[in-house]
């Protein structure tokens, strides 16, 4: 996996109780009703690669795309599967649905 250039980078937060609104941290309310309101937004997909800062690759299990997710804490493992929101901007993984940066 590339590193995103330099005006992609976002910062990993200090602790796991972050309060930044940005892509990637806290799940707003909006995202959780996009993704209710269009239930068929989800897509299957598995993670194929971890860098260890946030991003991973992943790709969709229906047309083999490859794209890259940024989240704030450690919430993604190798080879798990997840399920990605685009219009709402969240991947669903361990249980939860997380809010998500995309490059």
């Amino acid at each position: 996996m590339t590193a995103p250039a330099a005006r992609e980078v976002l910062p990993m937060c200090a602790t796991t109780s972050c309060s930044c609104t940005r892509a990637g941290h806290e799940t707003l309310p909006i995202q959780t009703r996009v993704a209710s309101a269009s239930p068929t937004g989800w897509l299957d997909a598995v993670v194929t690669e971890v860098d260890g800062g946030g991003w991973v690759e992943a790709r969709l299990v229906a047309d083999d795309h490859v794209f890259a997710l940024w989240h704030h804490e450690a919430v993604f493992a190798l080879h798990e599967p997840i399920a990605v929101h685009a219009g709402a901007g969240l991947a669903h993984v361990g249980g939860r649905a997380v809010s998500v940066a995309r490059r």
